[in-house]
């Protein structure tokens, strides 16, 4: 019989999976976004094919790109949510098998703990991931807190009302027809690139992966809930890379029990990569030694380290030239020059909600400080390294 891994380490080699799998099927789910978006395409350039001759022709073909749109990103936002439907049923079983792989009773120790986990049924699991609101800012509003439904619904929107613009503008200033076309879809020798489609496609691409990353989190706590005696919380994970957000970085390794008051999670931004692992009642302790986890340094090359290790733990072993690319010029002096270990510093880089701060505080518009930087919370080590 093969040795079983540690605990840490199984759950980080998990977690690494199901964020690898997870990506895939957010390609999928963006290749689906393609049709929307060549239908609109069609639709467009078939309409304005009919020519705009004066003011009244403009009405009336803002109306009919108004009616074909809406009815292409409807179908478009129902097959999504059949989509996301199916990734929240693949994650739940997904999750559910693997926990239950953790404690077999054939390889559990005399008198160990012996768990049988819970899978919510997909009904509970949609209508949670529905009524959670996207802690991603930036999603249907700049603070967050759109639900999933309302988010796509604005996704489309921005779609059509980019492109009717784009149309009205185009008459108002004397636009040809191959002019606005050539606005909508972009040029040849830019690869297409540089057309409103193209700006269309990555805003819906980022939208589609981020709630995606949020059907697939919210599934996952709906399950460490239905398991609450088992699973008393839960540890950040974030990719070890140097896309990693400032505040994934310095969310990275957290742990929040059920019963914490604020309990952050991803997807923290748009095209969030973060994920979680389940902490597991100390009854499992008996399966914790030697963790590992993937890593990607400098040369793009992915490695195994420490399973406790956090993001700032690991990239105080990076090159420097690293270290200022992720983090920039003052973060990296204060990084490396301020006196500060790697947990102070992931500390120091968040505010009590667990949000980023900004290096010298947020003011308002006649200058009065609405919010402490960096610089308020550790004016020492600024001196330290030489930036005061």
């Amino acid at each position: 019989m093969a040795e079983r891994k540690p605990l840490d380490d199984t759950l980080m080699d998990h977690a690494f999976r199901s964020q690898v799998y997870l990506e895939r099927l957010k390609s999928g789910l963006v290749t689906r976004l393609e049709v929307m978006l060549q239908q609109t395409d069609r639709a467009i350039r078939e309409r304005l094919a009919a020519g705009i001759g004066d003011r009244a022709a403009l009405v009336s073909a803002l109306g009919d790109v108004d009616s074909r749109l809406d009815q292409i990103y409807a179908n478009a936002r129902q097959e999504i949510q059949g989509e996301l439907r199916d990734v929240a049923d693949g994650v739940a079983e997904y999750e559910t098998a693997f926990l239950n792989s953790l404690t077999p009773p054939a390889t559990a120790p005399t008198g160990a703990a012996v768990a049988q986990f819970v899978r919510p049924a997909i009904g509970q699991l949609e209508a949670a991931y529905k009524a959670a609101p996207l802690a991603a800012q930036g999603v249907g509003n700049a603070a967050g807190g759109a639900l999933l439904d309302s988010a796509l619904k604005d996704m489309t929107d921005y779609q059509k009302n980019s492109i009717i613009g784009l149309i009205r503008q185009g008459y108002s200033q004397g636009q040809s027809m191959d002019d606005m076309i050539r606005a909508l879809r972009g040029t040849k020798a830019n690869g297409f690139r540089d057309g409103l489609l193209a700006v269309n496609r990555r805003h819906a691409e980022a939208i589609v992966r981020t709630a995606t990353q949020h059907v697939a989190e919210t599934v996952k706590g709906e399950i460490y809930d239905a398991n609450a005696d088992i699973i008393i919380g839960y540890q950040w994970v974030s990719t070890l890379d140097n896309r990693t957000s400032l505040q994934c970085r310095s969310l990275d390794g957290k742990k929040f029990r059920n019963t914490d008051k604020i309990k952050p999670k991803p997807p923290a931004h748009i095209n969030c990569r973060s994920t979680t692992v389940p902490w597991l009642s100390e009854e499992f302790d008996f399966l914790d030694e030697g963790a590992t986890r993937a890593a990607r340094g400098e040369s793009g090359k992915t490695s195994s380290v420490d399973a406790d290790l956090t993001y700032y733990e690991w990239l105080k072993r990076q090159p420097a030239d690293f270290q200022r690319e992720v983090l920039g010029e003052t973060r990296f002096k204060l990084f490396t020059k301020g006196g500060m270990n790697a947990k102070e510093f992931g500390r120091l880089n968040l505010n009590r909600a667990f949000q980023p701060l900004t290096v010298y505080g947020r003011k308002d518009d006649e200058g009065n400080l609405i919010e402490e930087g960096l610089i308020h919370k550790m004016p020492q080590a600024f001196r330290k390294a030489g930036l005061l």
